[in-house]
């Protein structure tokens, strides 16, 4: 049977071609959104799919396998397959085996199918807030306490299990010298005293709270990323290639061109455009990493220069991603008249592949392309770049993407393959659900939201009550830890085999929220400290100075009108399970900044506190501790039936929670490679965009 992959009603289905049936795909591995509008052959089990056969891999409850073939069909993709037979793998295998597995500091808890959201603030319903109902003066609201909510403090006593580093701010006067916040390395202390600000404490809690009370994910910065994978060997790198020819899963939608980029006023830029299309190179001896020689003329990368060039001299070359450009062997840095104006556009070195510059015919075509303010910005807002910032100078030569019979420019850079944006926005790989912005989830209730309602919960600055010695001022290994752009961890990756990858433009989730694992580095004191070549690197190392393991701080909690599931909810992430514990603070890749939190409730009476001065010959506080259990209880009861969990003894042993356990989980440090299961890996196994499995493959929860 012949059949189309759908959604009907949220739920993936196959409907038959030529027909109104639909049948339900109900626990075959591999079927995701990323398949919806694929075309394929299945077979049926009653009413119910037992097999899908798609693009030459079959889908079972299983798995998937690949579609048997015969020895001409195994042939045939050979030939077509543009793929390099690995080491040590057979052909097969590399297109077929699932990608192997990668390491990191870090992973993810999953995003939540089902959101829990709230009707009240305090007694306030919540289309008060949104404007919906004018009586705001008809309820009490923040301005009383409510003897049906719950009103006190949450003392809690913090113990670091490894040195722990916050850094202190700096102050006027080092402001003023122009110093560096990296070059100060003073633990975060006032008038001396040694503190975990509250607002570190609050932001950790809070990232909790949205996690086990099924919240929203608000909490990033919606833009496209940049991205350029010139040498990448997965599917990514293909994409890429042909992104820059101007195609977008094989349809032409860009044409590229290049031109001279003037500044021409505040946030104003034009771009001359050159009338050869055709791009020419040339060949170059490099001198150095950021130097190279052209007829024994010393030139410097991230540079034009003015040459002469002669057409005729040059020669059809390939480069290694199969685009066809002539390669020139006669130019001069001179006028000539028997040559052609050019500029020679002088990029990085690329390692050790490139061995030639772009050559520009300067000859104009009378059309003029103008950057949009989006264009300005999206480039402004690329961090990752480490060449030239282009918007930076006067004026320019660059390459460019133009979108067909539109005058829009998706992107432009000062080499033929230049940094471009994803198609694609990161809210566009987050449901809409969890960005709901009606009703509050619990987070948004307890801590407040900006512009609507003000927050119930302080935290006080934790004071170092105890321990606390200082390692002296130390130097920890270089974080250079894969950001977003590393799609292969921070993208769900399910279903894909060999070389295949999720990329931000597939149309995939994000993988959750992003917290990084437990490590005892007091078995290995040398683990996070930097080498000494790392130390000669001036310009990207920072000073810190820990405090060591066993240093203690004391704090409060201040709440005022919470609900029981409220309140349940900040004792449920504070009170973690047993060996389960928090991190805080710089350097959590590295292993600093675990902590145990043991919390006690304090609960006040307003009514009483109020009724009389005295009580039993003492200030009358009318303050009592409270067990938690109680309230933690209620939270968790109240979060199983509304995320639906079917007969769970505890709301941990939500499949979801379970990532998160296995992150806190400090047993997991004793497993013999634990810190080497848990480290960055290496630039060559990053380039190989090896996936991230859950936290659950690497540890216990």
């Amino acid at each position: 049977m012949k059949g189309k992959i759908v959604k009907e009603k949220g739920k993936l289905v196959i409907k038959e071609i030529g027909s109104s049936k639909s049948y339900p795909i109900l626990g075959i591995k591999g079927i995701t959104d990323n398949l919806i509008g694929k075309e394929c052959e299945f077979e049926l089990k009653g009413l119910f799919v037992k097999e899908i056969t798609l693009e030459g891999k079959v889908y079972t409850k299983e798995g998937i396998q690949p579609v048997k073939q015969s020895k001409s069909e195994k042939q045939k993709v050979k030939i077509n397959t543009s793929y390099k037979k690995p080491k040590n793998k057979s052909y097969k295998e590399s297109l077929e085996s699932p990608p192997e597995t990668s390491k990191a500091p870090y992973n993810f808890v999953p995003l939540n199918k089902e959101v829990v959201l709230l009707d009240k603030i305090a007694d306030i319903p919540v289309e008060v807030f949104n404007g919906k109902e004018e009586n705001l003066a008809d309820y009490k609201g923040f301005s009383t306490y409510h003897s049906s909510l719950n009103t006190g403090y949450i003392e809690i006593e913090i113990e670091a299990l490894t040195p722990i580093y916050i850094r202190d701010g700096l102050d006027e006067e080092e402001v003023k010298e122009g110093k560096e916040s990296k070059d100060k390395s003073e633990f975060f202390n006032i008038n001396g005293v040694p503190k975990i600000p509250g607002s570190s404490l609050r932001g950790m809690i809070r990232t909790l709270v949205e996690i086990v009370s099924f919240g929203k994910f608000k909490n990033f910065e919606d833009k496209r990323l940049y991205f350029r994978a010139v040498g990448d060997k997965t599917s990514f790198g293909k994409y890429y290639r042909e992104l820059l020819d101007g195609k977008v899963n094989g349809e032409q939608k860009y044409e590229i061109f290049a031109g001279l980029l003037k500044k021409e006023g505040r946030r104003q830029y034009s771009i001359y455009r050159f009338k050869n299309k055709k791009f020419y190179r040339v060949k170059v001896k490099w001198t150095g990493d950021k130097s190279f020689k052209i007829k024994d003329k010393e030139l410097k990368i991230f540079n034009y220069y003015n040459i002469s060039f002669d057409p005729k001299s040059a020669k059809s070359g390939k480069n290694s991603y199969s685009q066809k450009h002539p390669i020139v062997e006669n130019i001069v840095f001179t006028q000539n008249s028997k040559f052609k104006p050019a500029y020679l556009v002088a990029s990085g070195k690329l390692g050790k592949q490139k061995r030639t510059q772009w050559i520009l015919d300067k000859e104009k075509s009378g059309d003029i392309d103008r950057l949009s303010l989006e264009n300005i910005e999206e480039y402004q807002s690329d961090t990752d770049r480490k060449s030239i910032n282009v918007l930076e100078r006067k004026e320019y030569p660059v390459f460019y993407l133009k979108e067909k019979n539109r005058n829009r420019i998706k992107a432009f850079g000062h080499t033929r393959y230049f940094r471009v944006p994803y198609e694609k926005k990161i809210s566009e790989h987050i449901p809409e659900k969890l960005k709901d912005d009606e009703r509050p989830d619990f987070a948004e209730a307890i801590f407040g939201k900006e512009g609507k309602w003000a927050g119930r919960v302080y935290f006080e600055d934790a004071v170092l009550i105890s321990g606390g010695e200082s390692l002296g001022e130390k130097i920890p290994r270089i974080l250079a830890a894969p950001k977003p752009t590393a799609f292969q961890h921070y993208l769900e990756q399910k279903g894909v085999h060999g070389k295949e990858r999720n990329h931000w433009d597939t149309n995939v989730l994000i993988r959750g929220y992003k917290l990084y694992w437990h490590k005892d580095i007091n078995k290995n004191p040398q683990y996070w400290l930097a080498s000494k070549e790392e130390k000669e690197k001036k310009n990207v190392i920072t000073k810190i100075n820990p405090l060591n393991t066993g240093a203690k701080f004391k704090g409060k909690i201040r709440f005022e009108n919470l609900t029981d599931e409220e309140l349940g909810a900040l004792l449920f992430v504070l009170d973690l399970p047993e060996n389960h514990y928090h991190k805080i603070g710089m350097a959590k890749p590295l292993g600093l900044g675990s902590i145990k939190i043991t919390p006690k409730l304090y609960l006040i009476d307003t009514q009483k506190r109020y009724e009389s001065l005295f009580e039993d010959d003492n200030w009358n506080l009318g303050i009592k501790e409270v067990d938690i259990d109680e309230f933690k209880s209620k939270f968790e009861n109240f979060i199983k039936i509304k995320s639906k969990m079917e007969h769970p003894s505890s709301l941990w042993e939500h499949e979801r929670l379970k990532e998160l356990k296995a992150i806190l989980n400090w047993e997991n440090t004793k497993q013999e490679d634990w810190l080497e299961k848990t480290d960055y890996q290496e630039l060559k196994e990053f380039r190989d965009r090896k996936i991230l499995g859950k936290s659950t493959d690497y540890g216990k929860p």
